[in-house]
């Protein structure tokens, strides 16, 4: 009898322990791991949230403006949310924000190049039309453009001050040593130049641990 008793005794403590390492592996399961429709849409819901709780971000305008740019799930698991920042639906310049979650589910960290933003007008007196003249005046190649330029309306950090602007891409691709792809921030409000760079020459890229980061070749 006393054997017996002994032999129930062993029986519950290890039921009891594979139910306490099962409660264990349940805290600790992965959330994910598939990348599918439900992971990548539960990471952007999570990513939101974590932009929202955090300190400070008053002054980078209001995180449900913000856009997903990208959303996807690692080889190893981790959820990477990349946002772009918004004003009046109008995007910023270099302003996002990139949620890293590990694949239990936890915030891993955040980068972010937001940028802080006093309130402006996102309504244009310029016409994309008059940005585009303007950006082709301030071009000296503006007659050798193999494709029609074009423009759409940014928010352009300048001088810690930002400006409503129109970014005016245009295309210079006939194989002579002018090729390029100049891209001109023309202000939306006064038709000034604020920044020109060439699109040809220098690139950006996105990295998911260091966000944005030079690669040299060309820039979105």
């Amino acid at each position: 009898m006393k054997r017996f008793l002994v032999l129930i005794s062993l029986i519950v403590l290890t039921l009891l322990t594979f139910g306490i390492i099962e409660r264990q592996a349940e805290g600790q399961r992965s959330v994910f791991g598939t990348g599918g429709k439900d992971e990548l849409e539960l990471a952007k819901t999570k990513s939101n949230e974590v932009l929202r709780s955090r300190d400070g971000r008053a002054s980078f305008g209001n995180v449900d403006e913000f856009s997903v740019r990208s959303n996807e799930i690692d080889a190893q698991g981790y959820a990477h949310t990349r946002f772009q920042q918004r004003i009046g639906g109008v995007p910023v310049w270099e302003g996002e924000a990139i949620v890293h979650h590990r694949p239990d589910g936890e915030l891993f960290t955040v980068t972010d190049s937001l940028k802080p933003l006093e309130p402006i007008s996102t309504v244009p007196n310029l016409k994309p039309a008059d940005a585009i003249r303007a950006a082709k005046k301030m071009y000296a190649g503006s007659k050798y453009l193999t494709e029609t330029p074009t423009a759409d309306l940014w928010i352009y950090p300048a001088n810690e001050t930002n400006r409503l602007a129109y970014r005016v891409s245009m295309m210079r691709m006939d194989g002579s040593n002018e090729t390029a792809m100049p891209v001109i921030f023309v202000d939306a409000q006064t038709g000034e130049k604020l920044f020109q760079y060439d699109n040809f020459q220098t690139g950006t890229g996105n990295s998911l641990y260091s966000g944005t980061v030079v690669v040299g070749t060309t820039r979105v």
